[in-house]
């Protein structure tokens, strides 16, 4: 009898126009934002490119460079500034994942790769990042997770929540249910043939963008698989909406508007809320304090830089400065001013760093009251531009610059260049991606979550459609 069901009802679905044009919707919406996000994936990734190949070109002539001036190939007025601990540098970059595109979330705000000297202050190894147009940022970018969170429920609500009380305000609900079959499993059979036809509307447009784009490979990716193991669960969980609707057996627009503020809820007012709630629970400290700090530190090491440089050379002999020095005093006294500054305003970057991490822990928490926090995280896990990801990367970026300057201090106040072989031993780490068990671990939890969220839903609608009357 199910089965006869179920091709009655997709019979009637493809003579359906309305139902017809929603998926039909889909497919473009999911079309559009795969290729749009696609594209801007390969934009990072020819730009990052492009960046590496400088960088290790310019890397490579350095060190040729240093090693045939102390072979008397070469001589200073061909290459002055070679081997200068001041002007050596070298780039961090977080790399982008197969599918980024599918799911920005915040990787046009935050910073993927870092430029890092002898005179780079701590809060300027991210000048360099590339920003967009403002307006731009603020609206957000179309992307295949907007389309998952925020369109997808709207489309199963509104073909989902009236699968019975348009049969019973037609009054052909009666001859419906007078057949061998329950008001429960009717309604499960077509609430489910909806969302199933969604979800595969969604997934269709999808591979077409990928292979426009020329991504078919991704197809097979355990990110791509992990991608719509999501989806599917979170367009599960509004299919148990959708039925809890059904189950509260009201008239066709009183379904629709309760689904439609259910969304609202769901979607922008609980997260909205967390966010406040998480603020609230621990502000950030003031950020005038931490720029009225960094400015009279520095305008206090800026006047005491001649003492700077002579204490720092009176507890390190051995680096006294000799006539011919390739760094000018200057550079020197700026080097040990900065530490200085960095030093006095430790203390206020320490409690911004806590204040943060307190932040992340409120929303770690209250994310798992709110469906779309957690299939949002977990879609932007998949893709790699999850927050806690860029949190590790500037992290790393700040270990990097602290082992860098402790690699040139040396060369630096005793004046001198680098030699070939400190040059080749100078940092140059790559990022350190979270282990594969903590990602898996999250996936877990956060599809665990989902299903017992729907399945907790679908229960009461369950009880509540055992009792469904048709007057």
């Amino acid at each position: 009898m199910s089965g006869d069901i179920l091709r009655a009802e997709w019979l009637l679905l493809r003579r359906d126009r309305t139902f017809l044009a929603g998926c039909a919707f889909l497919v473009v919406l999911a079309l559009y934002a795969t290729f749009s996000g696609v594209n801007w994936q390969q934009a990072r990734l020819v730009a990052q490119g492009q960046s590496i190949d400088k960088h290790a070109s310019q890397w490579q002539r350095e060190a040729t460079q240093l090693a045939a001036l102390e072979r008397g190939e070469i001589t200073l007025s061909d290459a002055p500034a070679v081997g200068l601990p001041h002007v050596v540098r070298t780039e961090f970059y977080l790399p982008p994942s197969g599918i980024s595109g599918l799911a920005i979330g915040e990787a046009e705000l935050r910073p993927t790769y870092a430029t890092i000297s002898a005179t780079t202050r701590a809060h300027e190894i991210f000048r360099f990042q590339e920003v967009d147009n403002p307006v731009l940022l603020g609206l957000g970018r179309f992307d295949l997770a907007f389309v998952v969170i925020y369109l997808l429920p709207l489309l199963i609500a509104g073909f989902g929540c009236s699968v019975l009380s348009v049969d019973r305000d037609s009054r052909t609900l009666q001859l419906v249910l007078s057949q061998p079959m329950t008001a429960l499993r009717l309604a499960t059979l077509r609430v489910g043939l909806r969302t199933t036809a969604l979800i595969t509307a969604l997934l269709l447009g999808t591979i077409a963008g990928l292979v426009l784009t020329g991504l078919i490979g991704q197809l097979l990716s355990w990110a791509f698989v992990g991608f719509f193991a999501v989806t599917a669960t979170y367009a599960g969980f509004w299919a148990a909406l959708a039925l809890w609707i059904v189950s509260l057996n009201r008239g066709t627009e009183t379904s629709a508007l309760l689904m439609v503020v259910t969304w609202a809820v769901v979607v922008l007012i609980m997260p909205a809320l967390a966010t406040v709630v998480a603020r609230e629970a621990s502000p950030m400290p003031s950020r005038l304090e931490y720029i009225v700090t960094a400015r009279e530190a520095e305008n206090a090491a800026n006047l005491a830089g001649r003492e700077l440089l002579q204490e720092y050379l009176l507890d390190h002999p051995e680096l006294e400065a000799t006539r011919g020095d390739a760094v000018s005093p200057f550079i020197k006294t700026f080097f040990l001013a900065q530490r200085q500054v960095e030093n006095a305003v430790t203390p206020i970057v320490e409690r911004f760093d806590a204040a943060e991490r307190r932040q992340r822990l409120w929303r770690e928490t209250l994310r798992w009251i709110s469906p779309r926090d957690i299939a949002s995280d977990a879609l932007l896990l998949s893709t790699g531009n999850g927050a806690a990801r860029f949190t590790t990367f500037e992290r790393q970026a700040r270990e990097v610059r602290g082992t860098w300057l402790k690699s040139v201090e040396t060369a630096l106040i005793s004046g001198r260049r680098l030699t070939a072989d400190e040059f080749a031993t100078l940092p140059r780490p790559m990022f350190r991606e979270a282990q594969p068990r903590e990602t898996a671990l999250r996936y877990a939890t956060s599809l665990t979550a989902l299903l017992l969220f729907a399945v907790l839903i679908a229960l009461d609608a369950r009880r509540r459609l055992a009792r469904y009357s048709v007057a």
